[in-house]
């Protein structure tokens, strides 16, 4: 009988180290952080989505005196290069420090807040 229970937790041993290599084995892993020349010293705002084309990053930035906030689009690849950026809206006042930026692979879209108005641009609108 002292076998049998032995045998039984020896198999649930094997199955436990089974189960945590394999999922050890296929875990995916994060890649090193990387520097990007995107500028944080006057960022109030900041979001990421990635799809197909790269990094899209869309920041919201504010300096003070004279108070005036802007926002821009970046297109970083995976090294953290820039490969494309603009300005979406020049500096102004009435900007606000939300930003968003979301899309599939194939569209991006940039959602900010201006003159307590939502505005969108699309990726065509964003280069």
């Amino acid at each position: 009988m002292l076998s049998l229970t032995k045998s039984r937790f020896s198999g649930r041993k094997i199955i436990f180290f089974f189960a945590l290599f394999c999922s050890l084995s296929f875990a995916q892993g994060w890649n090193t952080t990387v520097t990007t020349s995107i500028s944080s010293s006057d960022l109030s705002g900041i979001d990421l989505f990635t799809n197909r084309n790269g990094n899209n990053i869309v920041t919201s930035h504010f300096s003070f005196p004279p108070i005036s906030r802007w926002i821009k689009y970046y297109l970083l690849n995976s090294s953290g290069s820039v490969i494309r950026s603009s300005t979406i809206e020049g500096p102004s006042q009435n900007l606000g420090v939300y930003v968003n930026v979301s899309g599939d692979n194939n569209n991006v879209y940039a959602v900010y807040l201006i003159n307590s108005v939502i505005r969108t641009k699309n990726q065509q609108m964003l280069v």
